[in-house]
């Protein structure tokens, strides 16, 4: 015996039913902006679903409800939500903790609450949305005196890398090839610091905290640790965290 929903998605999902829903003068569109793969997105009026895929929906091909809002869903994968302006032109709030509220502060009102996305790209820069775990690793780009790559940040915070400790991540950013790029394997541990601090905070070392990073150093601590400590300080956490930065803290966030 055929099912009540079954034969409700029979309906639904019939030819006929996607030429009247998806036509012209129909409440849904199609959007194929999916970068990993060849699943579409579904946008309707105040509404987009995303796919079990890496996806990507930028401000454009949003439909508004007449109140001037859309509820967006990302579902799984590594979903991006591509803004038409530079941060400041926007609001953003948490409305759970996994949901954000982002409205135009100028221009047009818009509001647009997205659910599940982990990368908000303005026009200026990108936001990382991450949970405090996964912020303490995203913080270790720093160490390399950049913001993260979305695939790189995408595999450290995989299950695969989950085995890892924070120091032990740091420790493959100050051994890589694009940190010995700017400070040279062999140096002293007073010029390992000294670059963290440039780096990492955007300044130079002050005397008592430099000190007390090689001391810690010439003591046995690993240049992991210390770089994961820096990096995870409260210092570095503001920058990451503020007007120029490139976190955006939630209570949860999927990344696999």
């Amino acid at each position: 015996m055929v099912s009540r929903a079954a034969v409700a998605d029979g309906f639904l999902n019939s030819r006929e039913s996607r030429d009247l829903s998806e036509g012209e003068t129909g409440f849904i569109r199609i959007v194929a902006h999916n970068a990993w793969n060849n699943l579409d997105m579904v946008v309707g009026k105040g509404v987009a679903t995303g796919t079990a895929g890496d996806d990507q929906i930028s401000e454009q091909e949003v439909r508004l409800d007449s109140n001037a809002v859309s509820h967006l869903a990302g579902n799984a994968g590594i979903d991006t939500f591509i803004f038409n302006d530079a941060a400041s032109a926007y609001t953003i709030s948490a409305l759970d903790t996994d949901t954000l509220s982002v409205s135009r502060s100028t221009g047009a009102a818009a509001k647009f609450e997205l659910s599940g996305f982990n990368v908000l790209d303005f026009a200026d820069r990108e936001l990382f949305v991450l949970d405090s775990a996964q912020a303490s690793i995203g913080r270790l780009y720093t160490i390399l005196d950049r913001a993260p790559d979305i695939e790189g940040l995408k595999f450290w915070l995989s299950p695969g890398a989950a085995g890892a400790t924070g120091a032990q991540v740091a420790g493959g950013f100050v051994q890589s090839a694009e940190f010995s790029q700017s400070l040279p394997n062999g140096s002293s541990n007073t010029a390992f610091v000294e670059h963290l601090y440039h780096n990492v905070l955007d300044r130079g070392s002050d005397a008592n905290g430099l000190a007390y990073w090689v001391q810690s150093l010439d003591g046995g601590t690993s240049r992991g640790q210390v770089a994961f400590n820096i990096a995870n300080s409260a210092e570095s956490a503001a920058l990451t965290q503020g007007d120029a930065g490139f976190i955006h803290l939630v209570g949860h966030a999927d990344w696999v």
